[in-house]
């Protein structure tokens, strides 16, 4: 499979700026808590996906992230954050339906220690790996977006 971030949390859906997680962008945060994986500092390696509170709320933010994650051949969307992220996520997965997608949009609920939600992220890839090859119909594709 192969993973996609989208820069800058909601932002980065509907406005396009997404990076390809590789296993080394996985790595190289490896015990380091995972926080600034999702932080926005520019100081920090370009590697970092960057989070976000904005809100996808008009029609054309929900055009452009169906278009986007579309273009991107995904098979699941799967959202890391708080209260916003889940409403941003249910919306987004409301709005794929409603337009006849078949992306599926999943809930990864966090707190403030986001340690957490990069440990579940690498979880998750493990264990989307190891499914894999049980599957008839193997999805391609993931994006983790975390607001």
């Amino acid at each position: 499979p192969i993973f996609f971030g989208f820069l800058n949390g909601p932002h980065g859906i509907y406005s396009g700026h997404y990076v390809e997680l590789r296993d080394e962008t996985i790595d190289y945060f490896r015990n380091r808590g995972g926080f600034d994986m999702i932080c926005n500092d520019s100081t920090k390696p370009s590697l970092i996906v960057g989070s976000g509170r904005h809100k996808i709320e008009t029609e054309e933010q929900f055009n452009n992230s169906l278009l986007y994650c579309e273009s991107l051949k995904l098979d699941g969307l799967v959202v890391i954050g708080g209260d916003d992220s889940n409403t941003n996520a249910c919306l987004l997965a409301e709005f794929f339906k409603k337009k006849g997608s078949n992306i599926k949009v999943i809930i990864k609920y966090s707190f403030s220690s986001n340690n957490r939600s990069l440990v579940f992220l690498r979880l998750l890839m493990v264990i989307l790996r190891m499914n894999m090859s049980k599957c008839h119909s193997v999805p391609d594709i993931f994006c983790f977006i975390l607001l």
